[in-house]
């Protein structure tokens, strides 16, 4: 008979911000646990089940150290108990299956707290109590193991119990750890401190200078890639916004990309949407980011004109009809409705230009060259040309 084994399908995020047990009263779970991949969560695979002899299957997964001791950080969530994830399987549920696949779609990891310092013994002894030790670890000095220093990294480990038909409960070998969880804060950043212009329209293409107050590890723009994300709401129902930037330049403390046409892609009425920047280096798997204003003029102009025309119009004026499906452009049968031909005038007027930095080469100062760069657009008439 083949034993039971247990493998892990998406492997948790690698920089996580632990939340703080306040953070998580009252039945809130605080920010979740992703996965490692995007918009993912954590996934385990039990397999080769025997229905047989085996009446039900229970994964029970908790925190442990990098070197798989059991650790005082606990688990909250959905189908989690004393600290642990808890998901019993009976096997008759299963249809003669003899895997399935677990997903901890909506749990928070929870960090003690250090002070007044038995806190933290009151955790570790918490920890101990739980008696969820899937490698047999000697637990003895456990109880002077962990500092403030020590505390992270940390795994995930799930092990597999089973409940045979005497109502007998064991656990079993088939046991998995995780790659480690690294708080936030220890994740690698680009060093991204401003980027020129903070905001753009809707409609032409310009280009985007990002500054970097520490030096490019590399100049290869291949290697990176810009995205303009907007700041969505998974309760929204208006489209959502994503759209990748032409690398340009990249030197060393500088990226220069170009921002493309949005009009196809802007699909909200709103006259300003807040976005982000995501830059990523994808040499080195790093990525920054900064917030980003995207306007649309012409939902600005509409808003004035909002009592003249009706609101079915207003939303055929709002997006250029050229670039929308043949359902939304007006028919060859249909009359321009002289009430609305000076809000028509007034939308083909093109957006003003946005403004350029002045070109300059990067240099080993760039707290320097931002402070010129804003003394030079204080000046009076300045233009970025020479008098």
């Amino acid at each position: 008979m083949t034993s039971l084994s247990i493998e892990i399908l998406e492997q948790p995020t690698r920089y996580h911000r632990f939340r703080y047990e306040k953070e998580v009263s009252g039945g809130k779970l605080g920010g979740l646990l992703y996965g490692r991949s995007e918009k993912s969560c954590v996934r385990v695979r039990v397999s080769n089940i025997d229905p047989l002899m085996q009446k039900s299957v229970t994964v029970i997964g908790g925190t442990v150290s990098p070197d798989l001791y059991p650790h005082p950080f606990f688990m909250v969530g959905d189908d989690c108990r004393s600290g642990t994830f808890q998901l019993k399987k009976d096997t008759d549920s299963l249809g003669g299956k003899t895997e399935f696949e677990i997903s901890l779609e909506k749990v928070s990891l929870v960090c003690v707290l250090l002070r007044p310092p038995d806190k933290l013994q009151e955790a570790v002894n918490r920890r101990l109590a739980i008696n969820f030790n899937p490698f047999n670890k000697d637990l003895t000095s456990m109880s002077s193991m962990y500092t403030a220093r020590n505390l992270k990294p940390l795994r995930l480990a799930f092990q597999i119990f089973v409940t045979d038909y005497n109502d007998v409960t064991a656990p079993t070998s088939a046991a998995v750890y995780s790659e480690e969880i690294y708080d936030y804060k220890q994740e690698p950043r680009l060093g991204l401190y401003d980027l020129h212009p903070s905001s753009s329209e809707v409609p032409g293409t310009h280009d985007i200078w990002f500054y970097f107050d520490a030096p490019l590890s590399h100049t290869d723009c291949s290697q990176f890639s810009v995205f303009l994300v907007e700041d969505h709401n998974e309760h929204d129902s208006e489209a959502f916004l994503e759209a990748e930037l032409r690398i340009k330049m990249a030197k060393k403390h500088l990226i220069v990309a170009e921002k493309p046409d949005l009009t196809n892609l802007f699909q909200s009425t709103n006259e300003r949407l807040k976005c982000q920047l995501v830059i990523t280096d994808k040499k080195n798997n790093i990525k920054d980011s900064r917030s980003f204003i995207v306007e649309n003029p012409r939902a600005a102009l509409l808003h004035v004109y909002a009592d003249e025309v009706p609101d079915d119009v207003l939303v055929d004026l709002l997006y250029d009809l050229d670039h929308q499906p043949e359902a939304k452009r007006l028919r060859e049968s249909d009359v321009v409705n002289p009430q609305i031909s000076h809000i028509n005038a007034q939308l083909q007027q093109p957006s003003q230009p946005q403004p350029q930095p002045p070109v300059a080469q990067a240099s080993a100062y760039p707290a320097l060259d931002a402070f010129n760069l804003a003394a030079h657009q204080q000046l009076p008439g300045a233009s970025g040309g020479s008098n």
